[in-house]
């Protein structure tokens, strides 16, 4: 209510302060939907952590699975990383997210640095199909629980092996 009779100036800028409102108070309204609906649906959290040491090993795996259409597990968590797990656990890599959605497997670095190449192939495929497949030891012969010397022919046949393990299953 005006005191005084309002003037043509006193009107705009009642009506100026009138729209101001209305759009801080839509602006409100958006924001508390927008927060409500950001509440019920999460965001999906990434996280993806590959040694630079290890990351040709992972991209072989990956591979051999692409070229053999075989579904490749997207689970939110990876970490695929060197730590010095062999003075605590006693072994020289270990595949913490089997049987969870997340990939976290750790290679003992002591190990990794004196290991041949195919031994690291060998070790990076083996830890993976624990924790991409939930492979068990002893299920095809890549999954021994001890690692053994093999040639590059060897693997070739453990991989044609584990392609045929994973399209059965």
């Amino acid at each position: 209510m005006f005191l005084n009779k309002p003037n043509k100036s006193s009107i705009i800028q009642v009506k100026r302060l009138s729209h101001i409102l209305i759009i801080i108070i839509s602006a409100l309204l958006i924001a508390g939907i927008y927060t409500r609906v950001k509440e019920e649906t999460p965001p999906r959290r990434l996280v993806r952590v590959i040694h630079p040491e290890l990351r040709p090993y992972v991209n072989d795996f990956l591979l051999l699975l692409i070229q053999n259409d075989i579904d490749i597990p997207e689970p939110d968590v990876i970490i695929i990383d060197l730590s010095d797990i062999y003075k605590y656990a006693g072994v020289v890599g270990i595949a913490e997210g089997m049987y969870f959605d997340m990939i976290c497997v750790r290679i003992d670095r002591k190990f990794w640095s004196k290991a041949t190449d195919q031994i690291k192939r060998s070790l990076v495929f083996h830890e993976l199909l624990h924790d991409a497949f939930d492979l068990k030891h002893n299920s095809i012969d890549m999954m021994k629980p001890q690692l053994e010397i093999i040639t590059k022919e060897q693997f070739n046949k453990q991989k044609i092996e584990l392609i045929q393990y994973l399209k059965d299953e």
